[in-house]
């Protein structure tokens, strides 16, 4: 009895730690790793400069947790610091341009163009970490009991 209960809680610890480890896989390929967005505005260069550009997730300014580079060529990049930190929801990048043509000038002085992605949702996979920690003391329990009787 003693050295069933030795190796049942043994193999239930090797099945859930190798479990534990596919799970954690799952979760670092399946989190954002990436988060760029681009506002391509090069047939119009010529006739704007970028004045402004502010980013917003679920309505709340982040501007300061990207890196903002605008080229003359026409291109705006935006590139999140730590994408695996977004919230669900959606990404507003509001780039205000003003124009260069004094005739355009007279009649309007700015032009504001926002561009909205959406975010999707990181994996949790909460349960399954649980479960598989779960196990893994169980398994624990079983060895000690084991070795106690």
């Amino acid at each position: 009895m003693k050295t069933v209960l030795i190796l049942t809680g043994m193999i239930m610890i090797i099945i859930a730690v190798e479990e534990f480890h596919k799970v954690l896989a799952k979760i670092k390929a399946k989190t954002i790793t990436k988060c760029i967005i681009t506002d391509d505005y090069s047939k119009v260069a010529d006739k704007v400069n970028v004045k402004n550009v502010t980013l917003t997730e679920n309505g709340k300014a982040i501007t300061e947790k990207y890196d903002i580079m605008v080229a003359d060529q026409g291109l705006v990049v935006a590139v999140r610091e730590n994408p695996s930190t977004l919230p669900v929801g959606n990404i507003v990048m509001k780039t205000v341009f003003e124009l260069k043509d004094q005739d355009l000038k007279k009649q309007i002085d700015t032009v504001t163009l926002a561009v909205t992605v959406p975010i999707p949702e990181q994996p949790k996979y909460q349960k399954e970490k649980l479960l598989l920690s779960g196990l893994i003391a169980l398994g624990g329990l079983m060895v000690v009991a084991g070795f106690l009787m």
